[in-house]
């Protein structure tokens, strides 16, 4: 089942890991064309949702292996550590970065679920090593090349919208 899993679902993990590297690394150019300056800073918000888009899709690949060959009970863990990081995080990221350090570390919340669901996996023989590096080289790979693309663009692509106040 797991040789399975891995190899039937390449090009859908790829479409699904695709759409929120892309959009994180393109956040600024998405927010600088369609905006107008007032909201330039609204491509960090931007990028942090696509980041934990990132994450969450990861996270429920592995959550739905584990249902699959269990009970869901690892939901419950995966959620409970999520709470647990979901307040101190906040804090000590507001602590030390302001807002942005607050965003980012709210939306790494699905960080613990995910590497606890990997855990688990890996331990009951359920994951390829191999497969589970490939998917963050490929997000990795994404974002660059997106956030590459977008800087370049950024400076020939007039916004759609003026000035602002």
């Amino acid at each position: 089942m797991r040789d399975k899993y891995y190899s039937q679902n390449v090009k859908l993990v790829a479409l699904i890991l695709f759409m929120p590297a892309a959009l994180a690394g393109a956040s600024e150019l998405i927010v600088h064309v369609l905006f107008d300056r007032r909201y330039a800073y609204a491509w960090v918000i931007l990028q942090a949702f696509a980041l934990r888009g990132m994450f969450g899709a990861m996270a429920a690949m592995s959550e739905n292996v584990l249902v699959a060959t269990d009970t869901p009970r690892p939901l419950l863990i995966g959620n409970l550590l999520r709470a647990v990081w979901l307040v101190p995080g906040t804090l000590l990221g507001w602590y030390l970065w302001g807002f942005t350090g607050f965003l980012y570390m709210a939306m790494l919340e699905t960080l613990p679920g995910l590497a606890f669901f990997l855990w688990l996996q890996h331990r009951r023989g359920l994951m390829i090593p191999k497969y589970e590096a490939l998917k963050v080289a490929f997000m990795g790979a994404v974002f660059m090349a997106s956030l590459a693309a977008s800087s370049q663009l950024i400076a020939i692509v007039p916004p759609i919208r003026g000035g602002g106040a």
